[in-house]
């Protein structure tokens, strides 16, 4: 854990569930090599560590949840809930249920 754990996020290979993972020379380097990747934190954090807190939309309902002296941290940002620029070379092929049943009825 911690920093070298950290650094390995973003090593030439990684190792995951479906195997050895390369890194694509074309992803930009605040990328992570693996698309699925996390970093999951075992304490609690500050709230004085907290830089911005970023909402897929204007909602102002979750807006009066946070109270008034951490409200200037909010702000809507769609692009960091889209999919990474790379997403097309790792997704997983997509048929339709047609073409499925067809190469499914060939055998």
């Amino acid at each position: 854990m911690g920093v070298e754990a950290l650094k390995r996020l973003f090593a030439e290979k990684v190792i995951n569930k479906n195997g050895v993972n390369n890194r694509d020379p074309n992803i930009p380097k605040n990328y992570t090599t693996d698309p699925q990747a996390e970093v999951i934190c075992l304490y609690k954090i500050p709230v004085d560590d907290i830089q911005k807190i970023y909402l897929y939309k204007n909602d102002r309902e979750i807006y009066s949840l946070v109270p008034r002296k951490w409200r200037h941290l909010l702000e809507v940002n769609e692009k960091v809930f889209s999919p990474r620029e790379d997403y097309k070379n790792w997704q997983v092929p997509v048929i339709s249920l047609d073409d499925f049943l067809d190469d499914l009825l060939k055998y």
